[in-house]
């Protein structure tokens, strides 16, 4: 089961609830921003890569894995 919810915090609920995915409006408005500030900085793809993993283990860790 796929689930879209506004909020990272929703997440722990949904998972008990039985969703195998759920993707938070709040956690891509993060990554879409945080990509966009590193490209405006002259960041390199690999460290683009770096900081959207570091963001998905911050983000997403205390929530549980997807």
């Amino acid at each position: 089961m796929l689930v879209r919810t506004a909020y990272l915090r929703e997440r722990p609920t949904l998972r008990a609830a039985g969703a195998d995915l759920v993707f938070s409006g709040e956690g891509e408005v993060a990554f879409a921003m945080n990509e966009a500030i590193l490209r405006d900085m002259g960041a390199s793809s690999e460290r683009i890569n770096k900081e959207r993993e570091r963001l998905r283990a911050d983000l997403f860790d205390d929530f549980g894995a997807h």
